[in-house]
């Protein structure tokens, strides 16, 4: 077996494997304490810029995701952390990984599923207009459908 055959079967371990699973623990830990671990959160970000590869997305189409990604920071502390810190870096990190276009599917996705669950929240007054809402079960959904509209070749 060739190197590069190796490497390719690495990084779809990555992707299906250990992102999903780092994803899960810290939407789990998100969900507890509103918080994640640093250490976690960096395990999580280091496997999102691993799965990306090598190969693709263009050079460009990174460093835009990237510059997204640094937006979402950006908006983090001018909103006091509405977004979390922690939900920033992970955006940087997919951004890095997949590029720009793939980023902004993720936040379609992701911001798209907090808006429905925060406005049913709203609409069966189980959370104030204030309340908090943690946003990782969400990043983690969007990870998930586009991990699976790549895989049936959808997009």
């Amino acid at each position: 077996m060739k190197i590069n055959s190796v490497i390719m079967v690495l990084i779809q371990v990555i992707r299906w494997g250990a992102v999903p699973a780092i994803l899960l623990i810290l939407t789990v830990e998100d969900i507890r304490k509103m918080s994640v671990k640093g250490s976690m959160l960096l395990l999580g970000a280091f496997l999102l810029l691993a799965a990306g590869g090598f190969s693709e997305p263009a050079l460009w189409e990174r460093i835009g995701g990237m510059l997204v990604g640094g937006g979402i920071v950006i908006l983090s502390f001018l909103t006091k952390e509405a977004i979390g810190m922690a939900d920033a870096l992970l955006f940087i990190a997919y951004g890095t990984a997949f590029g720009i276009w793939s980023l902004l599917l993720l936040g379609l996705f992701s911001f798209g599923a907090a808006a429905i669950w925060s406005g049913a929240m709203l609409a069966t007054k189980k959370v104030g207009r204030k309340g908090r809402v943690p946003f990782l079960p969400f990043f983690t959904f969007g990870y998930l459908v586009l991990l699976h509209i790549r895989y049936f070749g959808l997009a």
